[in-house]
């Protein structure tokens, strides 16, 4: 498998979400398209790794979020989120 990153990840350090959807982006395959939706901002997931961006007409409050939101895992618990900042 060929990754960008590398595992193990440092769950310490707030960015491995990003990293792990990357090098999974990456060893897919799919990493070019995933960086084209990423700077249209479109969301661009697969089976376990995720990449949304916020939806303010959404009913939903969880789809009310400011940045770009990464997650991992399938279904992906709140701790293997992350929302960054698009100042960033």
């Amino acid at each position: 498998m060929n990754e960008l990153f590398g595992q193990p990840y440092n769950e310490a350090d707030p960015c491995w979400v990003v990293m792990c959807y990357m090098d999974i982006m990456y060893s897919d395959g799919r990493f070019i398209k995933a960086i084209e939706c990423i700077v249209n901002r479109w969301g661009y997931s697969t089976d376990g790794a995720y990449c949304n961006f916020p939806d303010e007409n959404s009913p939903f409050d969880e789809e009310h979020f400011e940045g770009a939101e990464f997650s991992y895992g399938y279904p992906p618990k709140d701790e293997d989120t992350i929302v960054v900042s698009e100042a960033v």
